[in-house]
């Protein structure tokens, strides 16, 4: 008979954002964590057909020898990567996770990155509200073996790949920062936001006015 809050994943959006300072995107495509076999294979075959630059996992990530070292590296490769595969979590194991479906934390990371989400929408009314902007994720069902042609149609449309980088980066920036969920904390606790949270929210915000600009 207790009030419950649900507290959404969050993320450290200025470490993953690529603004001031754009670099290069010269990862074409980027994936970790668990993947679609069928998904995996064609985009090997359309790497070595194509010589792009298909980026992935090949060890687990319980091997990670430092897991800051391991952040900073995640966050400095999608900036890098043009797209970025994501997928409701646990999304290969139904046994596990039966009928729920969950929002992993590829979605946060994609889009304070600036990448092109590609993947499965998680069917909740929790994404729905926190991914509520157009082109937040670009559907590829688990197991397509058509994601190179996904890609190829994208490619075609520069205006609409940057306009869905700027995007992602902006709604990060404004909404998904941690500080936001320790804001919910704190109210709902009934207690006055600090200090700090207010200074970090500034930085925040003037981010997000360079991305908005491109």
């Amino acid at each position: 008979k207790r009030r419950c809050t649900f507290l959404p994943p969050g993320i450290d959006a200025i470490s993953f954002c690529p603004y001031p300072d754009p670099v290069q995107r010269v990862i074409d495509v980027y994936s970790i964590g668990r993947r679609s076999q069928i998904t995996h294979q064609k985009l090997l075959e359309w790497a070595r057909e194509t010589r792009r630059f298909y980026l992935h996992d090949t060890i687990r990530g319980s091997q990670t020898i430092n897991s800051k070292e391991h952040r900073a590296a995640l966050a400095n490769a999608i900036r890098r990567s043009r797209y970025f595969i994501v997928n409701p979590g646990k999304i290969d194991d139904p046994s596990q996770r039966g009928q729920q479906i969950e929002i992993g934390n590829r979605y946060f990371e994609g889009a304070a990155a600036g990448a092109i989400m590609i993947g499965e929408r998680p069917a909740n009314e929790a994404f729905k509200t926190l991914f509520d902007w157009s082109d937040a994720v670009t559907r590829v069902p688990y197991n397509s073996s058509d994601i190179d042609m996904v890609i190829k149609n994208l490619d075609a449309d520069p205006e609409r790949q940057e306009r869905i980088r700027r995007t992602g980066v902006v709604q990060a920036l404004t909404r998904h920062d941690w500080v936001y969920r320790w804001e919910a904390v704190l109210k709902s606790a009934g207690l006055a936001p600090l200090q700090a949270a207010e200074e970090r929210k500034v930085r925040l915000r003037k981010l997000a006015e360079i991305a908005s600009q491109g």
